[in-house]
């Protein structure tokens, strides 16, 4: 996962831990005020309208701000969450992976079963099944 795939992650549990469907500018006041009273940082209303896209952003976010943000969610900073999210999608990576093998073993079987129950003279079949 990318910075940016992260990032987005991360807006989407602040939201919910907050209690927003949606935001705007006006909500950036109480999720300032909560993420103080839930970890005793401050995240300023102008960070977070940053973080959300209501403002301007000239430079990255502070490491204190993605720290703030990752503990008011649950976790212990920002590399740790970035950590979990990372091993996530290792998980349904190896998921997918998976179901492809079994597809690829199931048609392979469905096409010989094909062959062998047909009356016409069919090539390899393997040459024409391609898997990437």
């Amino acid at each position: 996962m990318n910075k940016n795939e992260l990032l987005s992650q991360l807006r989407k549990f602040v939201l919910i831990k907050s209690g927003l469907r949606n935001i705007d500018p006006a909500h950036c006041k109480t999720i300032s005020e909560l993420i103080f009273k839930e970890t005793k940082n401050y995240v300023s209303e102008t960070t977070v309208k940053r973080f959300f896209g209501f403002a301007q952003t000239i430079h990255k976010f502070s490491l204190f701000t993605l720290n703030s943000l990752s503990q008011y969610i649950g976790f212990t900073d920002w590399e740790s969450f970035c950590k979990d999210k990372e091993n996530e999608a290792s998980d349904v990576n190896d998921i997918w992976q998976d179901l492809k093998l079994k597809c690829q073993a199931i048609t392979e079987v469905s096409l010989i079963a094909k062959k062998n129950s047909s009356g016409v003279p069919f090539p390899d079949l393997s040459l024409l099944v391609r898997w990437e």
